[in-house]
Parts: C-alpha cells; structure tokens; sequence
C-alpha cells in the first residue's frame, strides 16, 4: 500500500466521528487491534455500520478531528500524565502512528458516572481492516465506505436519518456488548486475523 498524503487525509476523514470499543494486544504474533465502530455507507441499499474494561462501559463517545494517522504533532506532548500501558510488540521502526482517543464512562450502582478519558498511540508499518463479522476488506473500500456516509450526511441522504440509523444499528455486527453479532477490527501489522 502506498502511503500518500491523499490516501491519509481520506483515513481521517473516515475515521472521524469512529467509536473506539476496545484495544487488544497479541504478543505473540506482534499484533495489536484497535476495536473502531465507523460510520459508513455501500454504495447502493440500507445503512451498514459497522469486550473486560471496554465492555464495562455504559457511555462512550466519538473520536473527532480528522487528524489521526500520522499527524505532524505528537500527541504525546499533550498528554498531562505517563501513560499507563506501554508496550512493544516489536522493536523495528515504525512507519507510521494511528492517534486514537474516547471520552467515556461506566455507571455505578448508585446511578453515579465514573468518567475517563482514554488515547493512545499505535506505531504500525502496515493495517488490515476486518468488518464486523470477520470477514476482511480493503483499506480502500473502509475509506470509500466512510466517506460515502458522510457525503451522504451533508446531502440529507434519507439513508443517513436517525431513524434510518437506529434501525441499522440495532442490526448491525458491533463491538459492542448488547448486540450479538461479531466485532470490527482495524490490526496493525497488516495479518488477517479473527476476533
């Protein structure tokens, strides 16, 4: 895949607005997973959208800004404390860096909001796009998909509604926990890999 300035503006145009589900790492085979919901659109039919302390979360919110795939400023310069995981899966240079982020939050027992505010960095030389029930495709169509939905969005397409989107997530392979289908994967480390 070639790595152009383009093609990297189009990744955080669809990832903007993208739910972060969970983040899981595989020693073994050097491969960590970003779980990412992504609002996106086939090019003909209905709305398709696309588990221990992410699926303990009763709130979560949208990554926002466009800016996630190799942007100029580290992120890591903002980040008012260490991190609290570090890891190498491997120890050759990266090529390129995926800022993630979610403001999010679980409800105690007493109706009380315990809120967080999660980010991360995943250095990566390659990605593989899973949809939700497992079943790979390319980065190109993620992007295209994407960025259909939100052309449809600024045209008030009526396959972009609420109600049109509420109908097709309650349907919908998710990563979240009160839906039955599979999960979504963005890995880096460009493997194929199930969930």
């Amino acid at each position: 895949m070639q790595w152009t300035t383009d093609l990297i503006d189009r990744i955080g145009d669809a990832l903007d607005e993208s739910t972060v589900f969970g983040l899981t790492l595989d020693n073994a085979s050097q491969v960590c997973r970003l779980l990412l919901e992504v609002d996106s659109l086939p090019e003909v039919g209905p709305l398709d959208a696309l588990n221990e302390f992410f699926g303990s979360l009763t709130l979560t919110g949208a990554m926002y800004g466009w800016d996630f795939i190799d942007d100029d400023e580290d992120p890591t310069l903002k980040w008012a404390d260490a991190p609290s995981l570090m890891l190498t899966l491997d120890a050759r240079p990266a090529e390129h860096q995926l800022y993630w982020f979610t403001e999010c939050s679980i409800t105690g027992a007493d109706e009380e909001f315990t809120r967080y505010f999660l980010q991360g960095l995943i250095r990566f030389r390659a990605v593989a796009v899973q949809r939700a029930d497992g079943s790979t495709m390319s980065v190109a169509e993620l992007v295209d998909d994407a960025n259909r939905w939100w052309r449809a969005f600024r045209e008030h397409d009526p396959r972009v509604t609420v109600e049109a989107q509420r109908t097709a997530g309650a349907r919908a392979a998710s990563w979240r926990t009160d839906r039955t289908s599979g999960p979504s994967t963005l890995t880096s480390g460009g493997e194929r890999s199930s969930a």
